[in-house]
């Protein structure tokens, strides 16, 4: 009999295993005579029914016996019992050749923690927005939108500018972007779009690159208006054929705006969700509590940017058929849940790190003051039903990837006024 491990990728092996039919004799008799034991017939006494009949009858009983015994013990004293593979997920036979009297093939396709050579870290940089001055306008900014959950939205009136003074920063804009041309005027045949909608106080609307476009093109503006976006730098909205003379336009169609009451103490304890009762309170609570946020936020980028730098400093080949059958089984476990394929999208990136972090402990020399209990099995071997533990505790927590975070410099961005405004836009 011949047996090798075959390597077909990082984190990819199999099993080959080669008999000849004179190699599989005795254990053809095995299983055929614990075949005949448990066989019963008409005509014949229990455990009597001829070998020859057996064979006839269940010969594919007789073959799986085989080679399902004989896989077994081989993979439990190749695999399993040798040091060299940190085995994950299951393994599966990809291939079974084999009659009876002839010889046999049989492929087992199984995972493992690819190698991977711990790369010295020290001298990368990782650049983390911090929070800059919280501002009263950036408090203002944070209390309205949360006012806004409970309010409902009026047409802006004739003569109201959009976008300007405290009650403008979260007004809505319905509008629609043409291509007209610059000497006729006209819009361009097949050029216009269907209506959008852009949110001051909206994610989109405060993102420095995509929503800058729209915000100064809208500042000021009034319904009816159109404005030619011919002069902006976002690429997108420039004309695609310079011969044209051509130019883009957006007409504003209609303007919302939330009318915010002057806050008291029922507002306060509202936006604070109870956390205060009085005005008077509310400014320095939502002070603390955006100071909170950024402090996380930033641990949270930290953290994100290590595991990124990480995984490109140390690459290797994701298997993709161990990605299916992970994906397959997640998918089973969370299909009934529409944001399945999120949690997928999130739990195989977390996945990758973690075997990341496997391949490379054995190679993390920690100092004495740094040397903690064994990583938990759930963490350093991650299986199907593992749940994932996010947040920046998990990796300060682990002295493993605390010990690789204090290799990295790292380089502190202050976020401008309109940065934090985003942030709370799109995380608040």
């Amino acid at each position: 009999m011949e047996v090798n491990v075959l390597e077909t990728g990082d984190m990819v092996r199999v099993l080959e295993i080669k008999a000849t039919a004179a190699d599989l004799e005795t254990d053809v008799r095995l299983a055929l005579r614990k075949l005949q034991s448990a066989t019963a017939l008409r005509g014949f006494r229990p455990g009597r029914v001829p070998i020859k009949m057996i064979r006839r009858m269940r010969g594919d009983d007789v073959k799986n016996e085989v080679v399902d015994n004989l896989t077994k013990e081989v993979f439990e004293d190749m695999v399993k019992g040798n040091d060299e593979y940190q085995l994950l997920g299951t393994p599966r036979e990809i291939r079974r050749d084999y009659e009876l009297d002839e010889d046999l093939l049989v492929q087992v396709e199984f995972y493992v923690v690819p190698q991977v050579e711990l790369q010295d870290v020290s001298g990368q940089v990782l650049e983390i927005p911090v929070s800059g001055e919280i501002t009263e306008h950036v408090i203002d900014f944070f209390i309205r939108r949360r006012m806004s959950r409970h309010l409902s939205n009026r047409p802006l009136e004739k003569g109201e500018k959009i976008g300007e003074g405290a009650g403008g920063m979260l007004d809505q804009v319905e509008y629609r972007v043409t291509e007209v041309d610059s000497v006729t005027g006209l819009v361009l045949v097949g050029s216009e779009s269907k209506k959008e909608i852009f949110d001051f106080g909206g994610a989109e609307g405060l993102d420095p690159e995509a929503g800058d476009v729209y915000r100064t093109a809208f500042t000021g503006r009034v319904v009816g208006d159109k404005v030619n976006l011919s002069e902006t730098e976002n690429e997108d909205l420039r004309s695609t054929d310079s011969e044209k003379k051509s130019y883009y336009q957006a007409e504003i169609l209609e303007a919302l705006r939330f009318e915010c009451p002057e806050i008291d103490d029922g507002w306060a304890t509202i936006v604070s969700e109870k956390e205060v009762n009085t005005a008077d309170e509310l400014q320095e609570w939502a002070r603390e509590y955006l100071s909170n946020f950024f402090e996380e936020h930033s641990k949270y980028v930290l953290d994100f940017q290590f595991i990124n730098r990480m995984q490109v400093l140390h690459p290797f080949n994701f298997s993709t058929s161990f990605a299916e059958e992970m994906r397959g089984n997640l998918l089973g476990k969370w299909g009934h849940d529409p944001n399945a394929l999120e949690y997928l999208k999130d739990y195989m990136a977390h996945l990758r790190w973690l075997i990341l972090l496997e391949a490379i402990e054995g190679q993390i020399e920690l100092e004495p003051s740094e040397e903690v209990d064994a990583i938990p099995d759930n963490e350093t071997k991650p299986e199907v039903d593992s749940e994932i533990e996010a947040g920046s505790d998990g990796l300060r927590s682990n002295p493993l990837t605390a010990h690789l975070l204090k290799q990295f410099e790292v380089s502190e961005i202050p976020v401008p006024e309109e940065g934090m405004m985003h942030l709370i836009a799109k995380n608040l």
